[in-house]
């Protein structure tokens, strides 16, 4: 190994990374516009917010790269990658929380949505960052896919993918029989919001199309936390731990 890098791992994310903030807040975006704002007379807050996302999250990544200055920085790279992993994120919890936000339904159907929704979320956020403290922590992780050299230190993705294949369990946060509960009751609410309108004789329309969506959208958004987490402790917190403690620029290669 040297300390000479061979890919600019920060141009190849912000090529990657730009479009994704674009297509996939996008998609909430006009999901937003026909389903809520369109159709059902919700507030057009339902997809501005999804056009403040798109301009931010590109600000940030730009922002990030021109400030690295092709340095290839750990810690830059960690903020484009979080930055993308949001936009996944915010795709799937969108199609969720917009539901529950903004659909016409019972104040309690709706609280009891949002605070299900958020709960769980929040419980995978915790055990997530259990998980990616434990691994932060670990001194054989951080000589392994850490390299020091006189002028730096070199983060080498490859050696903390083997690294992380073995020991890391960012993978599978909660044990598979508490997940099988977790994805069970995600549809909770919606059955809830669907015994409500079919007790009021209401006619399913735009609004069967949203629960089939907003269902599927809360579990595949927890998912997405894990990257978040990932990118934060690996690429940022464990970034600038290293370059406290040892006084060098940590940097990303292959």
């Amino acid at each position: 190994m040297n300390s000479v890098l061979k890919v600019n791992k920060n141009l190849s994310i912000l090529k990657h990374g730009i479009p994704v903030c674009l297509v996939f807040p996008g998609f909430s975006v006009g999901l937003s516009f026909l389903g809520y704002d369109l159709t059902l007379g919700a507030s057009a807050w339902s997809w501005k917010i999804g056009i403040l996302v798109i301009f931010f999250s590109c600000l940030i990544m730009i922002g990030t790269y021109i400030k690295d200055q092709g340095n290839n920085s750990l810690l830059a790279h960690g903020i484009m990658e979080l930055v993308v992993s949001f936009a996944f994120y915010y795709l799937f919890g969108s199609m969720y929380f917009y539901f529950f936000i903004f659909a016409p339904m019972h104040p309690w159907i709706r609280l009891l949505g949002i605070a299900w929704g958020g709960c769980l979320s929040l419980y995978w956020f915790v055990i997530s960052y259990r998980n990616g403290m434990r691994a932060i922590n670990s001194t054989e992780l951080i000589n392994k896919a850490f390299y020091e050299y006189p002028e730096n230190i070199v983060f080498y993705v490859k050696e903390y993918g083997k690294e992380a294949n073995k020991s890391y369990k960012f993978r599978n946060p909660i044990p598979k029989f508490y997940l099988y509960i977790i994805y069970a009751l995600c549809p909770t609410p919606m059955v809830a919001f669907i015994i409500t309108k079919a007790l009021s004789n209401y006619s399913f329309g735009t609004d069967a199309i949203l629960i089939v969506i907003a269902a599927l959208g809360l579990p595949m958004s927890l998912g997405f936390i894990e990257f978040l987490v990932r990118a934060y402790l690996i690429q940022i917190v464990l970034a600038l731990r290293l370059e406290k403690e040892r006084h060098k620029p940590v940097l990303i290669d292959d």
